[in-house]
């Protein structure tokens, strides 16, 4: 509660500046919460045991393949960011939205859509074959927003550049763990598959 004093427009203020500073955390809290749901949703089938030996060397063949694209691309995020005097941080953030936070939420819509469409036409024709092709751009690409977001309030990042640079980043970070659940789902069928 405010008490209105002789110095009112301090303690206004002030309290406006507690309320902004807990705005801000609290947006924090759920971007990491939503975070940490999309690594353990990620990262589930690996760390769960059921894999034998075989199938785990053929998943860090596959994940040292991926990183000879991966490892080159985040230098030159990281490269760029520096040139156009961006901090690395809302960087990092927005890479990791980008794949753990968009990934989870993506593959879910994506799932309800299947669904849903199974529900409404489960024999179509035009359903079965370009389900995949209407899905992906109805709810991976905008989903991907969802970490710039993030970033741009809490980051207060304004330059256009530099929000470019965050997309890109953001779709970079989805690629990449998008990459990794291919490699993952193909793994039972070998090595020459899963490349």
């Amino acid at each position: 509660m405010i008490v209105l004093g002789k110095d009112w427009a301090s303690s206004l203020f002030h309290f406006t500046l507690e309320r902004s500073f807990m705005k801000r955390k609290s947006i924090l809290f759920l971007f990491l919460f939503l975070l940490s749901i999309g690594l353990a949703y990620e990262t589930q089938s690996i760390t769960a045991g059921w894999m034998t030996g075989t199938q785990y060397g053929i998943i860090g063949i596959s994940v040292l393949l991926l990183l000879v694209y991966a490892i080159p691309a985040v230098w030159a995020l990281f490269h760029f960011s520096k040139k156009w005097k961006l901090s690395w941080v809302p960087v990092l953030f927005s890479l990791l939205g980008g794949g753990f936070v968009s990934g989870w939420l993506s593959s879910f819509a994506n799932t309800y859509f299947h669904e849903m469409i199974q529900a409404v036409a489960p024999n179509s024709d035009f359903w079965n074959q370009y389900e995949s092709a209407i899905a992906g751009p109805l709810f991976e690409e905008p989903f991907k927003l969802i970490p710039i977001f993030f970033v741009l309030y809490l980051f207060n990042v304004r330059r256009i550049k530099s929000i470019f640079l965050l997309a890109i980043a953001s779709g970079l970070g989805f690629q990449i763990v998008e990459d990794f659940a291919y490699i993952r789902q193909d793994m039972p069928e070998g090595f020459s598959y899963a490349v």
